[in-house]
């Protein structure tokens, strides 16, 4: 995975938890913490810390199938992230959430005002 993939990974998972990220112009996506700004590339560590990375998968399997148009797909999306985390490489199950966080948001029912 290259430093572009990492950085929109964990961009996407940001946004997952509820973390506003914002853009300025020829500068990195930044996030404010403790009110000052700082580059999401240097302040996200979805990518390399479990401390990180497990509370947005646990997010992940306690989402509501109800909000769902396939509820078999969320529950096979659900257990590849459950066998990534269990392999125990912190690469695998942040690309593996990566991916299960793309397919909720472009699966959520149209009734739903935001994806997350």
């Amino acid at each position: 995975m290259n430093r572009k993939e990492i950085n929109e990974g964990n961009k996407l998972i940001a946004k997952f938890m509820g973390i506003e990220t914002y853009y300025y112009s020829g500068e990195n996506d930044m996030v404010e913490q403790n009110g000052k700004m700082q580059p999401l590339e240097n302040w996200a560590k979805y990518h390399s810390n479990w401390n990180w990375l497990m509370p947005a998968c646990a997010k992940f399997d306690a989402l509501m199938m109800d909000d769902l148009k396939d509820r078999a797909k969320f529950t096979e999306y659900s257990d590849l992230l459950d066998d990534a985390v269990t392999v125990y490489a912190i690469e695998i199950a942040f690309s593996q959430l990566v991916d299960c966080i793309k397919w909720y948001n472009s699966n959520a029912e149209p009734t739903r005002t935001t994806t997350v």
